[in-house]
């Protein structure tokens, strides 16, 4: 009888713990920091909404793609790859991987957005966008490098050799096309490491010491703030989304990331 209660009991307190984030031992699963509903997600360009392609209709879309390369123009190989940019189907990587490193640029781009919306083969999706990141070839091509990122985000690669990847973009980059798809990588993979190294951008950029000698000229403040009028609902966004808060100014930012709050969330 007691045997029996004790696993009536069970039954009846799973369903509990599971919606808690319990376990059965009453501590909180470790689930990894959580991605807060910034309120400026609405700023930002919406990801494609992915269906999955049967072979037939895979079969289809491949051959017509096929005859779209062999004709050698732009246009009507774009046309062909931009149905895989809302279908899915593990065919299409071979294809889409090729034409990914294409001498074309905005071949590169929309077959680099189409492996974004593919499921499978995932490590191997994610190695191309990766080498892609990597290739001399494509270090000075903006499009090219910004697609690659956000493909990355949205097949949720959190690897800690390719977000280092990106952050070396974001820092080196001076393209805010390429900056913001570092800065939302950053927000929906929930990398609180980066908190402190976006904080910066929350305000227009300006010198700490206006009068100093040794500040650079003012061509370089004018290209500062003209990226971070690109990129700074991005930042807004990620920052929130990572933390929860919604600071309006770099000093608070800068004294919250300080706080007891911030090191135990994971903010370094």
């Amino acid at each position: 009888m007691r045997t029996t209660l004790c696993c009536l009991l069970a039954a009846l307190l799973l369903p509990f713990l599971a919606s808690t984030g319990l376990t059965a031992k009453g501590k909180k699963k470790d689930e990894g920091p959580k991605k807060h509903e910034s309120k400026w997600v609405k700023k930002l360009t919406e990801d494609p909404k992915v269906a999955e392609a049967d072979n037939d209709e895979a079969k289809k879309l491949l051959d017509a793609l096929s005859k779209a390369v062999k004709t050698k123009d732009v246009a009507k190989i774009m046309a062909a790859v931009e149905p895989m940019v809302t279908k899915s189907n593990e065919r299409f990587f071979k294809d889409l991987a090729k034409l990914a490193k294409d001498r074309r640029m905005n071949v590169r781009v929309i077959s680099l957005r189409a492996l974004g919306s593919q499921k499978e083969p995932a490590k191997k999706i994610s190695s191309t966008l990766f080498a892609i990141l990597r290739a001399k070839p494509f270090k000075h091509s903006a499009p090219t490098l910004a697609m690659a990122i956000d493909s990355l985000r949205r097949q949720k690669v959190k690897k800690k050799q390719i977000a280092d990847e990106i952050e070396s973009h974001f820092k080196k980059a001076q393209k805010p096309e390429v900056m913001k798809a570092c800065v939302r990588y950053f927000g929906d993979m929930v990398m609180l490491d980066k908190v402190k190294m976006l904080i910066p951008w929350v305000e227009t950029p300006q010198p700490a010491n206006v009068n100093s000698p040794t500040n650079p000229p003012a061509s370089y403040w004018r290209r500062l703030n003209e990226i971070w009028s690109e990129i700074k609902e991005t930042v807004w966004y990620s920052l929130e989304t990572m933390t929860g808060k919604d600071f309006k100014t770099r000093r608070d930012w800068e004294k919250w990331s300080r706080t007891l709050e911030a090191k135990r969330m994971g903010v370094d």
